[in-house]
Order: C-alpha cells, then sequence, then structure tokens
C-alpha cells in the first residue's frame, strides 16, 4: 500500500459486503466522538495558555502553564488509546517529560523547549475544524441512509422527503424504492466512515508519535 493510499485493506474492497464488518462500525463511534473531544481539546488549550500567559507575572500563571502541559500529555494519551479502541491501530503515547526539576518554572521551560508539546498542542488547535469534519459526515450520512432505509414505516402518505427537483417522496412506491437506495448509501457511507478512519489514523500518528 502506497503513502497516498488511505484505503483500510481489510475492507475497502469488500464492496456491500462492508456492512458485515464490524470496523467501519468502529469508526463510526470515532468520527462522532471527534467533535466534543475537539470542543475539550481546543478550549484546553486557549484557555490554558491564554490565561497562563496573562498572569504569568505571578506564580498562580506558571501554575496554569504547567498545567495546560499535563493537559496536552493527558489529551494525547486518550487521542492514541482512542485510536486503539475504534481504529484498531497502536499508536505510541508520548514520552514522560523529565520531572527531575522541582519548580514549576522548571517544567514549563522543560515543556517549552520539547518538540512533542508543540505537536501535541497543534493536534489539540486541529482537533476541533477536523472533529466537526467528522461528525458532520457521520451524521449526515447516517441519518439520511437511515431515513431512506426506515422511509415506508413513517409514510403516511405525505410528502416527507424531497431530494432536490428530481426526487420526491411523495408515494409508498416512491418510499419502497428508497428502501434499496438507502441499503447502498449506508454501504458507501460506511466507506466513507472508513477511509476517514484511516485518513485520521495517518494524522493522529503524524502528529503524536513521539520524536527519537
Amino acid at each position: 500500500m502506497s503513502a497516498f493510499d488511505i484505503r483500510s485493506p481489510s475492507v475497502s474492497d469488500d464492496g456491500l459486503g462492508i456492512v458485515l464488518h464490524p470496523g467501519p462500525y468502529k469508526r463510526l463511534v470515532y468520527h462522532v466522538l471527534g467533535f466534543p473531544l475537539g470542543i475539550l481539546s481546543f478550549l484546553g488549550v486557549v484557555i490554558g495558555v491564554s490565561l497562563g500567559l496573562t498572569l504569568s507575572i505571578l506564580f498562580v500563571g506558571i501554575a496554569i502553564l504547567a498545567g495546560t502541559v499535563v493537559l496536552l500529555r493527558v489529551f494525547a494519551i486518550v487521542e492514541a488509546r482512542l485510536a486503539a479502541t475504534f481504529l484498531d491501530e497502536t499508536i505510541q503515547s508520548p514520552r514522560q517529560l523529565d520531572t527531575s526539576p522541582s519548580e514549576p518554572i522548571s517544567h514549563v521551560r522543560n515543556a517549552c523547549t520539547d518538540e512533542q508539546t508543540w505537536r501535541a498542542c497543534a493536534f489539540a488547535l486541529v482537533r476541533l475544524p477536523v472533529g466537526v469534519i467528522q461528525f458532520t459526515v457521520a451524521v449526515t450520512l447516517t441519518a439520511l441512509s437511515l431515513a431512506l432505509v426506515t422511509a415506508p414505516l413513517h409514510y403516511d402518505g405525505v410528502q416527507l422527503f424531497q431530494f432536490g427537483p428530481w426526487w420526491h417522496l411523495g408515494s409508498l412506491s416512491e418510499a419502497l424504492l428508497a428502501v434499496p437506495v438507502g441499503v447502498l448509501l449506508w454501504a458507501f457511507s460506511l466507506h466513507v466512515f472508513d477511509l476517514l478512519g484511516t485518513a485520521m489514523e495517518r494524522f493522529t500518528r503524524t502528529l503524536l508519535t513521539p520524536v527519537e
């Protein structure tokens, strides 16, 4: 597999058979979690750094910066474990910082000179827009597929769906026709979830793998 091939070899060529694989469903859960994780990581970094720098002339500011560094490390560890759980990929957790100095200022200085801290910070900031994309794709495709597959169950003779000017579900026959379309869309969606999950695994590995 080339460096530019983001397919998951186990399921990418299975066509409709992908609906029987557990992997894409696990990746769907991972994508849905992307939005809340992105919010938490982004707010944690922005608030922590802003308060820490603002209050840096006081001891409490240094303590906040040190806590933000710890938060970044914890976040990176959590992301690595989520990748192992939902993406079935092992990503090495960030190495521990040198804790020999006892002063908070020394801890912050060591963290600021550690490349891994900046990589984790970049990941945390980018996690929000990436998480929004993950969440939007996952929820949109899942909701649309589910609506089409279950169209005959909640069809009551009233026009419920309108997909542009070329397809209106205004009759029971059209609702029945929507079922196989929904099945095909769901299979396609699972492939999208699989590809997006593989792209996220490579993105996470690139930024969070400890630099030797």
